[in-house]
């Protein structure tokens, strides 16, 4: 994920398309992290929604699961 600085704090603003392009990802597994990127950042839901929402409406890539398992093993929180 990409991050910038806004008014003093770090906010995601997006997915590295271009690491995980050089990287090797396909373009499937790249559409899909960025489905789960909005889901999880830009449309309001808590935590637990979106990824009950990602899960049920992204394509479950191995990158996408391996996503929502890191998020969901999260006990201090993602930013």
């Amino acid at each position: 994920m990409l991050t910038d600085m806004f008014e003093g704090s770090m906010k995601v603003i997006g997915v590295n398309v271009v690491g995980l392009t050089r990287r090797g990802f396909s373009r499937e597994a790249i559409q899909a992290l960025k489905e789960a990127h909005r889901f999880i950042y830009r449309d309001g839901l808590n935590r637990s929604q979106a990824l009950d929402r990602v899960e049920h409406d992204v394509e479950q890539t191995p990158e996408v699961q391996r996503l929502v398992a890191f998020y969901r093993k999260s006990q201090r929180g993602v930013a």
